[in-house]
């Protein structure tokens, strides 16, 4: 593991920088900005406090946040993450994956996680193959669960999940469909079409939940519905809100809610990613804080941590003349005379991609061999499942 470490460094995959406004707040206070093989730190000048122990050598009294853009380097982190592949949301809306200090996601005395904790089964949500929940049946013993095909909205059916990470306690955390949001710039508009309401209002909450504003809406023409409304926000400062709908009995209408990132610049640059990092003077963010508020302000320098899972994929090998085996690892098929394809074979479960330690192991006469991992580049949706598939002299597919 060390030696994956070793090799691995985060520019291969994102480039990550400081936003305008945040360069300018790192020459106030004095921080410098350094990308690493794992991510960034922060630094700056500090005071020797005579213990072994600094503070900073310019006060940090006032509150603010940094903001980092992350933008994709590798565009086959979409296939190696288990984030969602839906490609109409290309069109649909621009979304980014929203990561802070105020996620207050540490599980026991583990990582400083900067995403959120990873959700319960929704079953009012329709998952995607790879997505993860965790299963609170028994509260003291929290499951992680990992869709094996797409599924959903419904009940929950235990053939559509397994297990994963049994032996590990506290469970890790990964990104998930909790942390993606909207970018949305000052001044848009909300289609309500589907609501078809005459009179609606917007309560408009901050990160917190806390009620910032009320705006109401009202047809022009009586007996007809509102179809969209232009919400105008530029008194607000760039930040993270959640919108509430509401119809005119005060019922909320949970479809037209959203949570999303109010920013000009950011909407038009469509990062990837962005990293917000609050100080707060007051100690409010605990064991995320910067400074030892209680104790002179000695740093205390937190690593934050964020994890991508590696998406799970059912690998699918095909031969045009497969060899005579036995493994317990693989289901196999035996196509039709004349297909360029004789045998398929197919895991029996979704395996984590990972260009380290083959994983499908076959016995060939006694001999124990292990058969390839396939490319990341390599991975096919069909019907429910996503697949990786690798050509082992019998082309690709998908199969007939």
């Amino acid at each position: 593991m060390d030696t994956q470490q070793n090799k691995y460094k985060v520019s291969r995959d994102f480039f990550i920088s400081p936003t305008k406004d945040c360069r300018n707040l790192l020459d106030n206070h004095r921080l410098i900005f350094k990308q690493n093989n794992f991510g960034f730190s922060l630094a700056c000048q500090v005071t020797g406090m005579g213990d072994g122990t600094f503070a900073p050598l310019v006060p940090l009294n006032k509150p603010f946040s940094l903001r980092f853009a992350v933008s994709l380097e590798n565009r086959q982190m979409i296939n190696m993450s288990n984030i969602r592949l839906e490609k109409e949301t290309k069109n649909k809306d621009r979304f980014m994956y929203y990561f802070s200090n105020r996620a207050d996601n540490q599980q026991g005395s583990g990582p400083l996680y900067l995403s959120r904790t990873v959700p319960d089964f929704d079953a009012s949500y329709a998952y995607e193959a790879g997505e993860i929940v965790i299963s609170l049946t028994d509260p003291a013993n929290p499951v992680m669960l990992e869709a094996i095909e797409n599924n959903g909205p419904g009940a929950f059916n235990t053939s559509k999940w397994f297990s994963i990470y049994p032996d590990l306690d506290p469970l890790p955390q990964f990104v998930t469909k909790e942390d993606r949001i909207v970018l949305r710039p000052a001044i848009f508009k909300h289609n309500v079409e589907s609501a078809a309401k005459e009179n609606l209002s917007f309560l408009l909450y901050n990160y917190t939940g806390e009620h910032l504003q009320t705006i109401h809406f009202t047809t022009t023409e009586p007996g007809t519905t509102l179809t969209e409304c232009e919400l105008r926000l530029s008194g607000f400062p760039s930040a993270y809100y959640i919108l509430e709908v509401r119809d005119d009995t005060g019922t909320v209408i949970p479809e037209l809610g959203l949570t999303f990132f109010m920013d000009d610049v950011l909407y038009l640059q469509r990062p990837f990613a962005l990293i917000e990092c609050f100080f707060e003077p007051d100690g409010s963010l605990n064991s995320y804080r910067w400074l030892d508020q209680y104790n002179e302000n000695r740093l205390l320098s937190p690593n934050y941590t964020i994890h991508w899972k590696n998406r799970s994929t059912f690998w699918r090998y095909y031969y045009a003349s497969a060899p005579s085996f036995a493994s317990s690892q693989v289901e196999v098929y035996e196509l039709t005379p004349g297909n360029p394809v004789d045998t398929i074979l197919v895991s029996t479960q979704p395996l984590g991609l990972t260009q380290f330690s083959r994983r499908i192991e076959i016995d060939m006469g006694g001999d124990t061999f292990f058969l390839p991992n396939p490319e990341v580049a390599s991975i096919f949706p069909d019907g429910s499942r996503i697949y990786s598939e690798i050509n082992m002299g019998g082309g690709l597919g998908p199969p007939s």
